[in-house]
């Protein structure tokens, strides 16, 4: 078996792209006249990949990204005069991730990708109104956050050239962002959607 994997084609190469960031929530039981966050984003990744060609139609493709992830919000907050005003709140989340995937070929150019993500929190940063939180109460925000997340990925490549490729991909948090999601009988789950376009160039093979 080792032999035959080794006689298969391996490549490696790096990726690097943007992403688009939203929250979905859930709350149980939920709430009259209950409005969901709105709160969106962009970032970034940079990344490295390696591919393991079984067959011609399936491999396996294992990557290392430092992933960027903005999210702002516009909140309800008070001047002042104490006179209700709207201001932007804003969230960063460093995370790096580690897709393993199963890579589907549909013909020379084109491959899908399927599989589990792990997710490790590196830092979270939050500004309100243009200004960053001290660090008192940043250090206790992020105690409260779940520092990994499990996600499901699920993405196309097209291949440019044989060195070149262009990606989309969807990765769906399955794990929630809070260490704890419940208070006073209310269960509240907030989960990442995260919506990558990426470019990635093939080293070796």
């Amino acid at each position: 078996m080792t032999s035959g994997l080794m006689a298969q084609d391996l490549t490696f190469g790096a990726l690097a792209g943007v992403n688009i960031s939203t929250i979905s929530e859930n709350v149980d039981p939920e709430p009259d006249e209950f409005e969901g966050s709105d709160a969106l984003g962009f970032g970034f990744q940079v990344g490295a990949f390696g591919e393991y060609e079984i067959s011609e139609s399936i491999g396996i493709r294992a990557e290392l990204q430092v992933q960027q992830r903005g999210l702002t919000e516009e909140v309800d907050s008070f001047d002042e005069n104490f006179e209700e005003i709207k201001v932007d709140a804003k969230q960063s989340d460093l995370f790096v991730q580690i897709p393993v995937l199963v890579a589907i070929n549909a013909g020379e150019s084109l491959s899908f990708h399927v599989g589990p993500t792990l997710g490790f929190l590196a830092s979270s940063k939050n500004s309100f109104d243009g200004e960053d939180l001290d660090s008192e109460l940043q250090d206790e925000i992020n105690e409260d956050r779940n520092g990994f997340e499990l996600g499901l990925a699920l993405g196309a490549q097209y291949n440019l050239s044989e060195t070149m490729g262009l990606g989309l991909r969807y990765t769906r948090g399955l794990t929630d962002l809070q260490d704890e999601n419940e208070f006073e009988g209310v269960t509240f789950k907030t989960n990442y959607n995260v919506i990558q376009l990426y470019f990635s160039y093939a080293f070796g093979g």
